[in-house]
């Protein structure tokens, strides 16, 4: 879990420097399972102009790609901004002054940026994978899309865009119900609970040796 939460979105964005209509945050490193590729061709497929694309990363193997895509690519120019690691406190900032995390990842391990994302009432555009539904539950707040290609990616960012007030009420509140500190422990003790009872009950062996 995160102890990250909501905050003021104006005060957000005046203090990180984040724009645009949507503000779509991108974070990972610079690999093909994060599908930094696809960002970018989802927001170059949001033709109004007003998408921007804000990408935290640290770096990678398609550093050079990306960065040449953004220099030569007309669709993309002036709407992607680049940004290098950032201190742990920033990212509360960076995600508050969002107005959506895209998580096209083909394969994901824990996924934290989603929770933090949640945390923060963020809604999330992700990849239909095993991770993201675990996290984003049945009715995610945002939209899980089960093509890995960049137009199902950007009509999601569209739809969140239009629904964003009512799915930054449901991010918070699905981070509260599933993935809190309250509510981690809340699982833990469940698990606990049933596996004391399996450890308490006879087993089947055990009572039919009993009997004899």
């Amino acid at each position: 879990s995160t102890d990250f939460r909501p905050g003021d979105r104006t005060a957000a964005r005046e203090a990180t420097g984040v724009q645009g209509d949507p503000a779509v945050l991108w974070v990972g490193r610079m690999v093909p399972d994060k599908g930094p590729r696809t960002a970018l061709e989802a927001v170059a497929r949001c033709g109004d102009g007003r998408t921007r694309l804000w990408m935290l990363s640290p770096g990678g193997p398609l550093e050079p790609e990306v960065s040449r895509l953004v220099r030569e690519r007309p669709d993309l120019a002036g709407r992607v901004h680049r940004m290098g690691p950032v201190p742990h406190a920033h990212m509360q900032l960076l995600l508050r002054a969002a107005d959506l995390l895209l998580a096209p990842s083909r394969r994901e391990g824990g996924a934290y940026t989603v929770v933090e994302s949640l945390a923060c009432g963020t809604p999330v555009v992700a990849s239909d994978i095993p991770a993201h539904r675990a996290l984003l539950g049945s009715e995610p707040p945002g939209r899980l899309v089960p093509d890995t290609g960049s137009d199902g990616f950007a009509a999601a960012v569209g739809e969140v865009w239009t629904g964003r007030e009512e799915l930054r009420a449901a991010a918070r509140r699905r981070f509260e119900d599933a993935l809190s500190w309250d509510a981690v422990g809340r699982t833990l003790v469940a698990a606990y609970r049933t596996l004391l009872d399996h450890r308490e009950r006879p087993s089947a062996s055990t009572v039919a040796g009993e009997g004899r």
